[in-house]
């Protein structure tokens, strides 16, 4: 009987010890794919998820709460918010390499009317990868340096979209052809008829609204839009 006893005695202790255990808790992916668990899908807390350069992450956390990973990243998702913006998400790095380069120029800084400082203007200054946040409408800015009337075409070389028109003296900025579409990830060509050659712009639009100018800047960085993403930093810091 005693021998009984213990037997029940263990098999409770190792029952409610059991069910004392703390279990990760299930999170709802939103926006992106985790082991190609798409979304809807749950999938454990504790997954350590790997979120390429130029991808995001979205998903309901354990307590209900819409969470962001911008990558590159890698870690738990339940990796602490309250720490800000991850290193590997290259907020760090980008204002490194912006306290490089301006360590690097000194005190020198563009001329006027030759870089613009608003993140929202695509510039069609030299070939380059650029960015639009979300809902914000495109608008091309062209330097100081080809201020003349000029023919100027804007042609989307995979689906054979293309637009001309006058970009007149003395206007910097114009806004976008509404019969040619701005499709995140597509190249488009531009050609301005003073300037020496046609350029290259490869243009992604942000997935959703970030909810800081920091956030924005961060991705921004992470795809390649290094003149928008430090005139954010500039905003931000003046």
């Amino acid at each position: 009987m005693d021998f009984m006893k213990q037997i029940a005695c263990l098999l409770m202790i190792a029952l409610f010890g059991w069910t004392n255990v703390p279990l990760a808790a299930p999170v709802v992916i939103l926006s992106g794919e985790v082991d190609g668990l798409g979304p809807g899908s749950l999938i454990e807390e504790t997954t350590v998820v790997s979120v390429s350069a130029g991808e995001i992450l979205i998903f309901n956390d354990a307590k209900g709460q819409t969470r962001t990973i911008a990558g590159p990243f890698k870690g738990p998702l339940n990796a602490d918010p309250s720490a800000g913006i991850a290193p590997e998400s290259g907020l760090d790095r980008l204002i490194a390499s912006r306290t490089a380069e301006q360590s690097r120029l000194g005190a020198i800084r563009a001329a006027p009317g030759h870089v613009p400082r608003e993140a929202e203007l695509i510039s069609v200054a030299q070939s380059s990868v650029q960015c639009l946040a979300a809902g914000v409408e495109a608008r091309l800015w062209r330097p100081a340096t080809l201020n003349a009337d000029s023919l100027f075409t804007v042609t989307h070389p995979d689906s054979g979209a293309s637009a001309r028109s006058v970009w007149h003296a003395d206007v910097t900025q114009i806004d976008w052809p509404v019969n040619v579409p701005v499709i995140s990830g597509a190249r488009y060509l531009f050609e301005l008829d003073i300037a020496p050659r046609p350029i290259e712009i490869t243009i992604f639009l942000a997935p959703f609204e970030f909810d800081s100018d920091t956030d924005l800047a961060a991705w921004m960085g992470q795809i390649g839009c290094r003149r928008q993403a430090f005139a954010l930093l500039d905003r931000i810091t003046n």
